[in-house]
């Protein structure tokens, strides 16, 4: 298994179709990449969308996704894009 610090990771990403990757790494070889204005901001995308996903699961219980493989994590994501988005239309139209 590789883990997110590989440089591997890169080209499987890439043969999936991921472009940019959001993933940073410590080196020399990267800085410049990290650098750019766009990888910052997908960076900063990246980690508030994992805020919003912390929140789901401490309050509404988002917990493990009981449906295994790809098409498991895109339905259990899914319905919990939907939970948030819900949330925050109730709460604008109060």
């Amino acid at each position: 298994m590789v883990g997110y610090g590989q440089s591997s990771l890169d080209n499987d990403l890439d043969d999936l179709g991921v472009d940019p990757v959001a993933i940073l790494r410590k080196g020399k070889t990267r800085q410049a990449i990290e650098a750019g204005d766009d990888l910052v901001e997908l960076v900063k995308w990246r980690t508030g969308s994992e805020g919003r996903i912390a929140a789901l699961k401490r309050q509404h219980g988002w917990d493990r996704a009981r449906m295994r493989d790809l098409a498991g994590a895109r339905v259990w994501c899914g319905w919990g894009v939907l939970c948030h988005n819900a949330i925050k239309i109730a709460a604008l139209a109060r």
